[in-house]
């Protein structure tokens, strides 16, 4: 709700006339509509529907138990770049969040060969601090500044990855 071109190609969002329409794309676009409807009782609106759609398009991999929220979204803007792809591969989902990040690496046992690449991505990952051991007072919730968190894409200070595939 908060992404505003977003918000405002849900809230225009009509079906198209000529097929069936997307149900996961109708249902996001109807709780949209209905969160932003100045007549709305009490400000209370269930996203039952979505939900149902959610859980019919992914097999229920996403329903009835909790799930990684990072795989759900990651899942959500896939599908919802497929469903309002353009004819020249374009979407709205990519036009506002892909971003590119330039990655610099170098291998561990070599640091003099360090490679440079730009990157597509729509989501960065932040490496949150463990949750302290002892809590002086159970009211205590620890807080990071934004930006500390932000520190390993500075690209002054390192940041250690396993490769994968025993590259």
């Amino acid at each position: 709700c908060q992404v505003i071109p977003l918000r405002n190609f849900l809230l225009a969002y009509q079906p198209p006339k000529e097929r069936k329409p997307d149900p996961v794309l109708s249902t996001l676009a109807e709780l949209f509509r209905k969160m932003y409807n100045p007549r709305n009782f009490k400000g209370l609106v269930s996203p039952h529907e979505f939900y149902q759609a959610i859980g019919k398009a992914t097999s229920k991999k996403f329903y009835a138990k909790q799930q990684d929220p990072v795989a759900f979204f990651s899942w959500l803007m896939t599908y919802l770049h497929r469903k309002t792809k353009a004819k020249d591969g374009s979407s709205m989902i990519h036009d506002v969040f892909q971003g590119e990040v330039q990655v610099r690496m170098c291998p561990a046992n070599d640091e003099a060969r360090i490679t440079e690449s730009k990157e597509k991505s729509m989501l960065l990952t932040l490496e949150l601090p463990d949750e302290p051991l002892f809590k002086d007072n159970l009211d205590f919730i620890p807080q990071v500044p934004l930006f500390n968190l932000l520190e390993k894409f500075n690209g002054e200070k390192p940041f250690e990855t396993i490769a994968k595939g025993g590259e």
